[in-house]
């Protein structure tokens, strides 16, 4: 190692526009400095962060059928147990809850994707619990759109809610602390203040005829038919379809009692 003492490169006289120095000493140095190659050593390691693709989750998730189930059920959940993402479990949420056919193996699903990320019964929680407000703010979006191809997506909208309802439904037969016969009566109740789109009446329907029987051990109940029954004599007051089938509501109670 050769040292160069310091006071060597003090020695500069200053001149208006230059700066003079013994040459010797920069030329040596420029000489030794070149033959350097910079050596940096990382203070840290450096992590990568890996994401599971929903695209491999979605893909075994619509594989699954009533004859596979037992086979791609685990690999589905060994995709999904460790998936700390709101964004990505909201997701796979709404893939499994707005599926409009076997809506009992969605839940099934679903159930196995809760016992091993506790995530995916707080993403159902919540998502139930606006619920009502989604109903109200699809059916706003239909309601006022004259776009035909708008109107469209929005329709396509009403049809998941719909489907999300009828999951959340039978979803309520696993005994989860929500998720409740006792909040889907609330539900009905809600809606069925404001009979402002059929749709609301025909997800009312969806409910009762899933869940009659459950139903009428409710305390709400007797207050349901009531109000369904108020709906029924406002003939003329409100849409014909809204008022068949509330006629249809009240016509599967009475056969029931």
């Amino acid at each position: 190692m050769i040292k160069y003492e310091v006071s060597k490169f003090n020695e500069v006289v200053i001149d208006k526009k230059t700066i003079l120095i013994e040459k010797g000493y920069i030329q040596e140095l420029a000489k030794k400095i070149s033959n350097v190659i910079p050596q940096r050593n990382n203070r840290y390691n450096k992590t990568v962060v890996t994401k599971t693709s929903l695209g491999d989750i979605k893909l075994t998730l619509n594989k699954i059928t009533y004859d596979n189930y037992t086979e791609l059920i685990q690999q589905l959940v060994s995709l999904t147990n460790t998936i700390s993402s709101s964004e990505d479990i909201h997701d796979i949420l709404t893939s499994i809850n707005s599926r409009t056919m076997f809506i009992d193996l969605s839940t099934k699903i679903y159930m196995e994707l809760i016992k091993s990320n506790d995530l995916f019964l707080d993403a159902a929680k919540k998502d139930f619990n606006s619920l009502y407000d989604n109903i109200n703010h699809v059916i706003s979006l239909v309601s006022t759109e004259t776009d035909y191809d708008k109107l469209c997506k929005n329709n396509k909208k009403l049809d998941n809610i719909k489907n999300k309802v009828i999951f959340y439904t039978t979803l309520s037969s696993y005994n989860l602390d929500t998720i409740t016969l006792s909040e889907l009566a609330v539900l009905i109740e809600n809606i069925l203040v404001d009979m402002s789109h059929f749709v609301k009446i025909e997800i009312v329907y969806n409910i009762i005829s899933m869940k009659i029987d459950d139903m009428k051990q409710n305390p709400r109940w007797n207050k349901i038919i009531e109000t369904l029954e108020h709906i029924r004599e406002k003939e003329g007051i409100i849409s014909n379809k809204i008022l068949f089938k509330t006629m249809d509501i009240l016509d599967l109670i009475e056969n029931q009692i």
